[in-house]
């Protein structure tokens, strides 16, 4: 029976501390990331602030017992010395007495020994020791003692030996209840230094206590603050991939939670623009492609002169329209491949691909134009370099910035494609002697159809996805590619230089 008492009271007990951890969590989910702060600061605050009132009482408690135990051993030094001086000044007035014994000898001695009672009187209240109160009580007897034998001794007028020895028994005594003053006084220091120990242990002990609590706190807060603004932050970096997976819920604060909310509203809706965008391009693309076709086959019937003779105002024209229709072309095959590209980067398979061959296959494209052109390529690759990958993906990356490299280097210029190891990564550098990109466009460069207003009048047609589909090529294998400084002597001889950086692959790390 009383087993089953003791666990009903237990169960009782872990359901209160229950429902007081769901009422404490409801309050800390209901508050705002100011009233969270707020709170947590005022909760972390109030353990130092009740260590700073039990420091200031037990600081205002030690300075009064150190000035009651002070001013204790001034009184009772002060009358001590009193007493000692009373002693002999009723020596003196006894001596005085056995001479002259008359009233007013006697008025004087009686005089001395009222106040030599009073200040024996009064270090008896003041003093606390035993011995000292019966030392003052021997001193008051012996001085009744001697007053008594002085006063049967009328008939003579010499101080004989036994007063003389009875007031040396006096002093003795008086020195001895100096002994015993002096000792209370060292007692009274070692009680105050005893104090200072134990007020300084206490401190220590409160503030081991305390400061421990308010940290454990105030990392209780932090994290109950931190962790919803990191799956906020994580949030906000997968709005990049609206499609990957839903934005996890904050459950508390109260404004975090509402924001965690909207978040995950922008996410089905930027979720469902992609897959709109992605359908539009691929509709449109594959619509403006078969009546395209159709005109490129009736162009190419009238530039082959198979439908009849052609003047040559008409020739010219014809060729215009082949230009223009082989461009559409070109941009509606950019704008497949790069659906394509952005639904198809998570399917691919990697393998190692040795980079000084994939940059030669990425050159070989161009050649030809850069020799039309009369274009030099400068060449550095540091040997045995490897990265991980899938080549056609990483040659339509390398594809697109030396593409740009060759269109925008002036006739007779160079471009430089450079690969070296940083650490764990491989660097890869294309590099022209273009005319370079303005400092407002170097933001925006790699956004989906935007295109750069280059520092010269020449008009290179394009359709500005290329390094936007090379920017999501390199991240699809973990890597980065940016705009290089042009600071270092290194780069001093060239405008523009795209650098690609992907994680190396060595042997030894295939298991």
């Amino acid at each position: 029976m009383h087993k089953f008492k003791q666990t009903a009271v237990t169960h009782h007990s872990s359901r209160r501390w229950a429902r007081f951890v769901h009422s404490v969590r409801r309050a800390v989910q209901s508050r705002s990331v100011l009233g969270l702060l707020l709170f947590g600061f005022l909760l972390v605050v109030a353990p130092l602030a009740i260590g700073l009132i039990i420091s200031g009482n037990q600081i205002d408690r030690l300075s009064r017992d150190s000035e009651r135990l002070l001013q204790q051993a001034i009184e009772t030094s002060q009358a001590a010395r009193e007493v000692s001086d009373r002693l002999v000044a009723l020596e003196r007035a006894a001596r005085q007495y056995r001479v002259l014994r008359d009233a007013q000898a006697l008025a004087t001695l009686a005089q001395q020994r009222e106040a030599l009672r009073e200040r024996i009187n009064l270090l008896n209240q003041i003093a606390t020791p035993d011995s000292l109160r019966a030392l003052l009580r021997n001193m008051i007897e012996d001085e009744a003692d001697l007053i008594r034998q002085l006063y049967a001794e009328d008939t003579s007028t010499e101080w004989s030996s036994t007063l003389a020895e009875g007031f040396a028994e006096l002093a003795r005594s008086a020195d001895r209840m100096n002994i015993e003053v002096n000792q209370i006084a060292e007692d009274s220091a070692v009680r105050l230094e005893q104090l200072g120990r134990q007020a300084r242990a206490t401190s220590w002990i409160q503030l081991g206590l305390i400061l421990p609590f308010a940290v454990i706190l105030a990392i209780v807060f932090t994290r109950m603050i931190n962790r919803p603004i990191r799956q906020l932050d994580q949030g906000i970096r997968e709005l990049t991939r609206p499609d990957a997976a839903p934005i996890p819920q904050v459950d508390s604060p109260r404004d975090l939670r509402a924001l965690s909310l909207r978040l995950e509203w922008v996410r089905r809706r930027l979720a469902r623009v992609e897959k709109d965008r992605q359908r539009l391009l691929g509709q449109a693309s594959h619509e403006l492609k078969t009546p395209l076709t159709a005109l490129n086959e009736g162009v190419s019937l009238l530039s082959d002169r198979l439908l009849g003779p052609l003047e040559p105002a008409q020739v010219e024209v014809i060729e215009i329209m082949q230009r223009n229709v082989q461009q559409l072309q070109a941009q509606i095959d950019t704008l497949l491949r790069y659906n394509r590209v952005r639904s198809d980067l998570d399917s691919r398979s990697h393998r190692p691909i040795v980079v000084a061959e994939l940059l030669d296959l990425a050159l070989n494209g161009h050649r030809l134009s850069m020799r039309a052109r009369n274009i030099q390529c400068e060449l550095e690759v540091e040997s045995e370099l490897q990265v991980n990958g899938d080549q056609e993906l990483l040659l339509t990356a390398l594809d697109n910035l030396i593409s740009n490299a060759v269109k925008y280097s002036p006739t007779g210029g160079r471009i430089g494609v450079f690969a070296s190891a940083e650490g764990e990564r491989v660097l890869i550098e294309v590099a022209d002697q273009g005319p370079g990109i303005q400092v407002e466009d170097r933001g925006q460069i790699f956004d989906p159809f935007f295109r750069a207003h280059r520092q010269s009048n020449t008009d290179v047609p394009g359709s500005g996805l290329g390094l936007a589909i090379c920017r999501d090529l390199i991240r699809a294998h973990g890597g980065e590619v940016s705009l290089a400084a042009l600071s270092t002597d290194r780069r001093s001889n060239w405008s523009t230089i795209f650098r690609i950086s992907l994680p190396q692959w060595l042997p030894e790390s295939q298991a």
